[in-house]
């Protein structure tokens, strides 16, 4: 169900998403969102269907782009970017 290698990543404009704008893949949006709403690695794979060290993977990149070094600081990150999730 994942987007094939090579397949077009859609961008901010065309999906309306702010996330991406900012560098994010939008299952990377996902996963910041879930993030946001308090889930652990876990109760994230377990949502969207996907392994455990996929969803490592994905906010290790989320934490990278936002500049943040902590879950903690994803939600407060976003209100500076003026990003509402």
């Amino acid at each position: 169900t994942g987007a094939r290698r090579g397949a077009a990543v859609p961008n901010a404009a065309a999906t309306g998403d702010p996330l991406l704008a900012h560098g994010l893949t939008p299952r990377e949006a996902e996963v910041a969102r879930l993030v946001v709403a308090r889930r652990t690695d876990q109760e994230i794979a377990d949502e969207l269907f996907l392994a455990l060290r996929t969803v490592t993977t994905h906010v290790s990149a989320v934490l990278r782009k936002l500049g943040v070094t902590s879950r903690r600081d994803v939600a407060p990150r976003l209100a500076e970017l003026g990003i509402d999730v």
